[in-house]
């Protein structure tokens, strides 16, 4: 029926609204639990169908259920209710089915009225006894968590929000160890699909045995490619809707990341799986198939959860911990691969291999500058703390630098368009405060020479690209005068390239020179490491200040209009698994 048909015949779905809210009442036998079972899938059928017409808004929807001067009687008691099935094992399934239905909405939770009423009468109470239960299944605990979820994102900042600051505060061991297992399980669930597009752990006589089985079986089957978007447009899957609850547990409840540090020190072997190896994991599946507007939302908002993590120094201080050291898979689906690597390793480690596939795999023409910021924000944080704690990593740090400048390059391109942006001022200063970590105080954290002697050579190799930028820096200002929420500058000043240019001019004319001595055309690779070492005890690096100040991230109000796009994502994802529940 169209939306006028319904607000003419309003009289009796008030009737069969009132009667189903009657029928949820008390039940006094079998047949009675019986009808508050019929009555709860009615009304999430009506509520539903309601909400998916786009003309009735939600004071037509109370109009069309109850008289408006009845509304907040009608409404409370249906509530009320709500919250008692909830409590019943019997009735759980369903209560928490309709639930999920009304506080949804058509997906804007945000301009829901009747979602004012779930404040009014709070059921977040509830809803920790179900996540506590022993007895309540999976998917129940993961409803009550959805629930909580959504509740605690609606209109959070305009009104003071039980929900949230419950969710916030929560000290209840059990219940959030429960969440952190659930959403440990999501993790995995979403990564195994990802895997299912490419076994990127197959050696390559293995591959070639899987393709050519494929290939002469009498089905045909090939592997999906990767490269089609028509691969990808159901990836990361819907429940990536419990990511949105795991930032707010990793952003606000310092007792959440206490658990989920303790949890990652007392394992039993660096192969037991725990919540931070499973978001580092399923990270790089992520970042490496970044292809549509959800996985943009989606791999924004799980740099974010990093970010926080970054900032924490109970949870890093515990990260340092040997018994900390985690043996987890990381994405090599799109060349060049990251090497396979089996040896247990830290968590500073693999989240630098998670930031060099994002920024390596998400290099486009329009260029998610907002994000990539969030990316090297997380760096700047781990750079910051393995300086301050004098810590010096065993990694691949040869493989990032080509990474950072191919980035420069790419500014560099598109420098034109980019510097329009309102965005690009936090973006650039931020990159090149990293180079110039890099640069100025590598050496307390790169374990090796050979590695610090490489960046010095891929700069070298960048001269071009780094003067360019400078210069257009020197011309006049790129950015514009914004503010940037996470404390740094935005003024990019021509004095930020001062030890780059010195690097460029102190070894250029050694090689050059070299070059002419040796009457050589062009230098290989190890000429110039070497030409490197033999001069780098003649440079002087000039001091830079305030390369390690930053500010705590903080969501208001820069990622305000962010999550309300989140939560409608989150919405219509979760609701895919409530429609065959109604069907």
């Amino acid at each position: 029926m169209s939306a006028e048909a319904l607000l003419a015949c309003n009289v009796n779905l008030t009737l069969l609204f009132e009667a189903c809210v009657d029928h949820m009442d008390h039940e006094q036998s079998t047949s009675e639990k019986m009808r508050q079972l019929h009555a709860m899938q009615i009304l999430a059928c009506l509520f539903r169908a309601l909400f998916a017409k786009k003309r009735l808004s939600y004071f037509n929807i109370i109009h069309l259920l109850t008289r408006l001067d009845k509304a907040d009687a009608v409404f409370g008691a249906l509530i009320q209710r709500i919250q008692r099935l909830l409590l019943q094992p019997s009735t759980r399934s369903w209560a928490l089915v309709l639930t999920l239905v009304i506080v949804s909405g058509n997906d804007h939770v945000n301009q829901s009225n009747l979602n004012g009423y779930f404040m009014h009468h709070s059921i977040v109470s509830t809803l920790m006894e179900i996540i506590r239960d022993l007895q309540a299944n999976p998917m129940q605990q993961q409803d009550a968590m959805m629930i909580w979820s959504l509740l605690s994102n609606y209109n959070k900042y305009e009104i003071r929000n039980e929900y949230l600051d419950q969710l916030h505060t929560c000290k209840d061991t059990h219940v959030l160890e429960t969440m952190m297992n659930i959403l440990q399980d999501m993790l995995n669930m979403m990564q195994k699909k990802y895997e299912t597009l490419k076994d990127d752990e197959e050696t390559v006589p293995k591959a070639m045995v899987t393709f050519m089985t494929r290939w002469f079986s009498p089905t045909h089957t090939l592997p999906p490619d990767i490269d089609l978007p028509a691969s990808l447009e159901d990836l990361p899957s819907s429940e990536s809707a419990f990511l949105l609850i795991l930032y707010e547990l990793v952003c606000h409840n310092p007792h959440f990341i206490v658990i989920l540090a303790r949890a990652s020190v007392s394992k039993s072997s660096p192969a037991e799986p725990t919540l931070v190896g499973s978001i580092l994991s399923f990270s790089t599946y992520l970042f490496q198939h970044n292809r549509n507007p959800r996985s943009f939302l989606y791999t924004r908002l799980i740099l974010l959860v990093l970010l926080r993590l970054s900032e924490e120094d109970t949870f890093l201080n515990s990260m340092r911990n040997e018994t900390a050291i985690m043996q987890i898979r990381l994405c090599r689906q799109r060349p060049p691969p990251l090497p396979r690597i089996k040896n247990p390793r830290l968590f500073f480690v693999i989240v630098l291999d998670s930031l060099l596939l994002y920024i390596k795999h998400n290099m486009r023409k329009k260029l998610d500058m907002s994000t990539y910021k969030v990316s090297f924000s997380v760096m700047h944080r781990v750079l910051c703390y393995l300086r301050k704690h004098k810590m010096r990593l065993e990694y691949h740090w040869m493989l990032l630098w080509p990474v950072l400048t191919s980035m420069l390059h790419f500014i560099v391109a598109h420098l034109e368009e980019l510097r329009e942006r309102e965005d690009f001022g936090p973006f650039l200063s931020l990159f090149i405060c990293i180079i110039n970590l890099y640069i100025t105080h590598g050496e307390t954290f790169i374990a090796d020479t050979k590695s610090y002697d490489t960046l010095f050579y891929e700069i070298i190799r960048a001269t071009d690209d780094f003067n360019a930028l400078s210069q257009s820096v020197n011309r006049g200002s790129p950015t514009k005068n914004r503010g940037d929420s996470n404390g740094r500058s935005n003024a990019v000043s021509y004095s930020d390239f001062g030890n780059i240019r010195l690097i460029c001019n102190h070894f250029n004319p050694a090689l050059e020179e070299w070059q002419t001595s040796h009457h050589v055309k062009s230098l290989t690779p190890n000429q110039v490491m070497n030409i490197i070492n033999e001069n780098y005890a003649t440079l002087d690096l000039a001091p830079m200040d305030k390369l390690e100040s930053f500010s705590i991230y903080n969501e208001v109000p820069a990622e305000m209009g962010f999550f309300r796009q989140v939560l409608r994502t989150v919405v219509n994802d979760y609701s895919k698994t409530i429609v065959p529940r109604l069907q």
